[in-house]
């Protein structure tokens, strides 16, 4: 991958970690689950009549899109990027998380990244064909 198709990538990334982190009902991916929410507000759960909304973010939801298809074909590369980017930890924690070595979780996130980036390269050529016609 390229240095250009690399920055991109990972600005695209961030994008996504960020407004998926706003959204506690990303497409697939919640930010926490009843438990965890549970235990970090002292065993009390407030509902909040105020509905809360997510600035609408087409690319990151692209994305969002292009990582639900990426762990449809491989689960645990897609999880590892979704570990990479939405959880808190150093990469050796994430990895433990994961219970495989840093040096795999490491290449599984690669290995995510060189999927989207084919999977964007894709998604613009097909753009591209359609301006065209």
């Amino acid at each position: 991958m390229n240095v250009n198709a690399s920055k991109y990538l990972e600005k695209r990334l961030n994008e996504w970690a960020e407004w998926s982190l706003h959204d506690s009902t990303a497409l697939g991916y919640p930010r926490k689950n009843i438990l965890a929410a549970f235990r970090e507000n002292g065993g009390v759960i407030i509902k909040s009549r105020r509905t809360q909304t997510v600035p609408d973010n087409a690319t990151a939801e692209e994305m969002e899109r292009f990582i639900v298809e990426l762990a449809q074909q491989n689960k645990q590369i897609a999880k590892a990027l979704k570990t990479y980017y939405l959880e808190p930890g150093t990469g050796k924690q994430k990895a433990r998380r994961l219970g495989i070595s840093y040096a795999y979780f490491r290449t599984r996130v690669s290995m995510a990244r060189l999927w989207l980036c084919g999977r964007l390269s894709s998604a613009k050529f097909k753009e591209k064909i359609k301006e065209q016609n």
